[in-house]
């Protein structure tokens, strides 16, 4: 049981939770996909403030378009990673990764362009970052609900 200062309360955000749980289902499923036995996947939510950020390069387009707060979950595992060129095409439709585990595991190549789909449908953003052999941590950011918003 973890102490009760280890929960921060996190402020509203406007989403549908069926949609978030199915986008956090992809990517917990992926981390355990990939992730050889005895090695951990952790999942963690913050608030953070778009300019404070830390990405890929690749993402760049993407991600500075973001502004103000956001609630951050991240997905981290320890398996097999991605090269850095890759990065990008992991949100492609029908792409897999070419290496024999992915081969193996298989799947449609259809759960991370969806759960794209879904946080960019939420004003949000998504992206990862990895490092072959050492694993990936996949990342979205939802818009948290200002002022402005919650009077309307």
């Amino acid at each position: 049981m973890c102490p009760p200062d280890v929960f921060q309360e996190l402020p509203k955000i406007n989403a549908d939770s069926q949609r978030l749980e199915q986008v956090l289902t992809n990517l917990v499923s992926n981390a355990v996909k990939f992730t050889p036995e005895g090695k951990s996947i952790v999942v963690k939510s913050e608030l953070v403030n778009a300019k404070d950020l830390r990405y890929e390069e690749c993402f760049t387009p993407i991600l500075d378009k973001l502004e103000g707060e956001y609630i951050l979950v991240s997905v981290k595992d320890e398996g097999i990673g991605i090269a850095k060129e890759n990065l990008l095409h992991v949100f492609d439709k029908f792409a897999q990764i070419e290496n024999s585990l992915s081969r193996k595991v298989g799947g449609s190549g259809l759960g991370l362009p969806i759960a794209k789909q879904l946080i960019e449908a939420h004003k949000g953003a998504i992206w990862c970052d990895s490092e072959e052999g050492q694993g990936t941590t996949f990342y979205f950011a939802i818009p948290v609900v200002t002022e402005l918003q919650v009077i309307k």
